[in-house]
């Protein structure tokens, strides 16, 4: 095959190709940003082997062996390349950063969300008037007696009392939450 045949073959089938690489390192645990890399490094094997391919459907089932045996085993020539591994290990996509990023920004919307949460049970509090609420309130928050049978035993109480104070405070903190997010 000649070098003009197979870069019409990349260059019509570039998409498909391109697919396939991305399935097969999703499929064997690569995230990352190389797939153009690696596209050039699979264009430059079938350059090395043009003499042996003689068909559009050799070079596809060549091309398709070595994206696979690449991507699949760990010891493959393209992965311990010390380009590949510098793309994947230092540069472009560090999985450890990549997650950490991640996890950054959902517990910085997480903080965020406890911190507002926080704040609108301390307001709670001190709009309060009622002193029965406000030492349900203490034990719950301070003493932090959140079940039922803590809660019903710090009071010296059956549970269904118990459990009736924490179901009114709760039902209260929701609707004063409510009520604050519908002033914003």
């Amino acid at each position: 095959m000649t070098k003009l045949e197979i870069d019409n073959y990349f260059t019509n089938n570039y998409d498909d190709i391109k697919l396939y690489i991305n399935k097969s390192f999703s499929k064997n645990g690569i995230f990352n940003e190389s797939v153009d890399m690696f596209l050039s490094e699979a264009y430059l094997y079938i350059y090395d082997r043009k003499d042996d391919i003689n068909t559009d459907n050799d070079l596809k089932n060549i091309l398709s062996k070595f994206i696979y045996s690449n991507t699949y085993w760990t010891n493959s020539q393209v992965r311990e390349s010390e380009v590949y591994s510098r793309k994947i290990k230092n540069v472009e996509y560090d999985a450890a950063n990549f997650q950490n990023v991640i996890d950054e920004e959902i517990d910085l919307e997480y903080e965020k969300n406890i911190n507002e949460y926080k704040a609108v049970v301390q307001m709670y509090y001190l709009q309060l008037t009622s002193l029965e609420k406000k030492a349900v309130w203490e034990i719950y928050f301070i003493e932090n007696k959140k079940t039922v049978a803590e809660f019903s035993r710090y009071i010296k109480m059956k549970n269904e009392v118990g459990s009736q104070f924490i179901k009114e405070l709760k039902e209260d903190l929701r609707t004063y939450y409510k009520e604050y997010k519908n002033k914003l």
